[in-house]
């Protein structure tokens, strides 16, 4: 093995590591060596424990100017300087006023909103002298509320209900009365009813925000989330009242009730009623392609006429109809029975589930199961026992009056073994972009180097372990877009693995095996460290089980690699938080891997 290399210009820290992160003290803000993007807007649970959009601008400029924008005008409007002094401190504010009644100034055009969620509209705006009133709102539909400008800036919101694509902001001249000149500047659109730092857009949206991730149970900080690209098959969310969903045995209503998991007041009762031994349930019919599918919902026991159980059922359209059924205890948390009947022996393949705790009360509920054939049926149910039912394992009782209920918000189903990030849907189903975050260029030699040997280590949460021919990666290390080092958690077994060459400069990619295998299960924390040369790799990975090891001569250390990727590769599926990540331009003892992982 060639001597260990000296870089004179990489910064070297006390424990001689030239690359040190932690992404669960970045305050939210990613290291700005990366690179970071996703062509959608995603959301992520807050510091609070709430479900929150990551910030996003949603309207392609943020500066509504006279030309070279996509702003237009209604009625009789004036637009005077372009070069106010903003709240920045720089001149590009634009002076407005409104002449007559019904003038508006309003941003459509490039505006990409999801149909039929809540949107928050934003804007810094001050009078020229004096005081005057303007109103703002949704350009589709109209204004919202009327506020009042001082010579003072400040910055005004609202929120609406997207009722189109391009459902993007306005600024209203009040009723009945024109405007005296008013400066504007800094209009935002978001996803969701919290107002972000603003993001400047000058011809197209913004939603490349990273989301740094917080256990929703304690409140601590996960890190960095990184997940694939998947849809939510499910329209209407959150609007249980659609007839979109198949309401049996209850009242129907599904009535906007207290406040749900991201702390608007949207979630609904599901109440039961007078028929007499029925199932009391709330369900779809959802055409899917076979595979594993996921249907994940956030239940809540209310403080009177309660049900405390909930049993949650996937079926699927096959035959003889594989149902998998979970019974859900709201006052404590847990799962409580679970089973199938599909008309044949044993369970369906695929049956997992979960539950996590989330502030005020909300669970999150998880069950998965194989659909042999199209469609997915994904139900709650309101039960009055903790065990399954006979039958079909659907609860049929019958009521009393009061007549009792549970809160339900934000049912996804998706394709793959767990739930991913919630996806808001209104009148269609919503995709999210996956997130790719890339270190390139000299941010990446600068610490790299371009040793002879070297030592990773990570610590993640592999939120999600992927279907079969995935790779949900902890880190990747490329050459000309191909991996060539990398860290993983193997897809089905849950394996926890390093890969590398097997030649110094060969293009096939073989694993390296600890002894035993360190599985990772879905949603906890692990740790690994590999130490890599031109001649061999040692290991050392913990899971929560204790310290593993493994090493392999015949894989090689790739010493010309251009760039590191964190999470996911391009393309891949599942869902990772990184929580740390390291480099050392050696090769560390095994003793020391097995130290770091303990």
């Amino acid at each position: 093995m060639r001597g260990n290399s000296y870089v004179p210009f990489m910064l070297r820290r006390g424990d001689g590591s030239t690359l040190s992160l932690d992404f669960t003290s970045m305050g939210g803000a990613l290291d700005t060596r990366f690179t970071f993007s996703r062509s959608s807007t995603a959301t992520f649970i807050n510091s609070s424990g709430l479900v929150q959009f990551a910030n996003a601008n949603l309207m392609t400029y943020s500066t509504p100017r006279s030309a070279g924008s996509a702003w237009a005008a209604v009625g009789t409007v004036t637009r005077g300087s372009a070069t106010i002094t903003d709240p920045l401190g720089n001149s590009s504010a634009q002076e407005v006023t409104f002449g007559t009644t019904g003038s508006a100034i309003f941003n459509t055009t490039g505006t990409t909103v999801t149909n039929g969620i809540t949107h928050t509209f934003s804007v810094w705006m001050r009078a020229a002298t004096g005081t005057t009133n303007v109103r703002i709102g949704d350009a589709n539909v109209g204004a919202v509320s009327t506020v009042s400008l001082t010579t003072t800036w400040q910055r005004f919101s609202c929120q609406y209900v997207s009722s189109g694509t391009n459902d993007g902001g306005a600024i209203y001249s009040q009723t009945g009365t024109a405007s005296a000149p008013f400066y504007v500047w800094g209009a935002q659109v978001q996803p969701g009813s919290s107002v972000g730092d603003l993001l400047e857009t000058t011809g197209a949206i913004r939603r490349d925000v990273p989301r740094f991730d917080y256990d929703p149970t304690t409140l601590a900080p996960k890190g960095l989330l990184l997940e694939g690209s998947v849809t939510n098959l499910l329209s209407y969310s959150e609007d249980f009242s659609n007839a979109a969903w198949t309401k049996s045995g209850t009242n129907g209503s599904m009535t906007l009730t207290g406040t749900a998991p991201d702390n608007a007041a949207t979630s609904r009762l599901l109440e039961e009623n007078t028929t007499s031994y029925a199932k009391h349930s709330l369900e779809r019919n959802i055409t899917i392609s076979a595979g594993i599918h996921t249907f994940s919902v956030w239940l809540k026991e209310p403080t009177s006429n309660s049900r405390r159980y909930a049993h949650i059922q996937l079926a699927d359209g096959q035959a003889t109809a594989a149902r998998y059924t979970i019974v859900v205890d709201l006052q404590t948390g847990t799962i409580t029975a679970s089973g199938a009947n599909n008309g044949t022996a044993g369970a369906p393949t695929g049956t997992a589930h979960s539950i996590t705790a989330y502030p005020n009360g909300w669970y999150r509920v998880t069950i998965s199961m194989n659909h042999v054939a199209s469609p997915s049926y994904p139900v709650i149910m309101l039960g009055d026992s903790s065990a399954l039912f006979g039958g079909n394992n659907q609860p049929f009782y019958s009521a009393t009056t009061p007549y009792k209920g549970l809160l339900v918000w934000g049912a996804q189903l998706e394709t793959g073994p767990g739930a991913s990030s919630y996806i808001p849907t209104g009148a269609s189903t919503v995709q999210r972009a996956a997130d790719l975050c890339q270190m390139t260029g000299t941010n990446f030699s600068s610490w790299f180097g371009s040793p002879t040997s070297a030592t990773v280590y990570a610590e993640a949460f592999a939120n999600i372990i992927p279907p079969a021919s995935n790779f949900p990666g902890v880190w990747f290390m490329n050459k000309s877009g191909n991996a060539r080092n990398y860290g993983y958690v193997r897809h089905s077994t849950g394996n926890l693995r390093v890969a590398g060459m097997t030649t110094p400069t060969g293009s096939t990619i073989k694993d390296i095996d600890t002894s035993p295998a360190t599985t990772v299960t879905a949603g906890t924390r692990f740790k690994h460290a590999v130490a890599m040369s031109d001649l061999n790799r040692a290991y050392a990975a913990n899971a929560g089980t204790g310290v593993n090891t493994g090493s392999d001569t015949t894989v090689y250390f790739d010493e010309t690699v251009e760039s590191l990727t964190i999470g996911l590769a391009p393309g891949q599926l599942g869902s990772h938080t990184i929580a740390k990540l390291k480099y050392w331009p050696i090769a560390l003892p095994t003793a020391t891997l097995q130290a770091l992982t303990a």
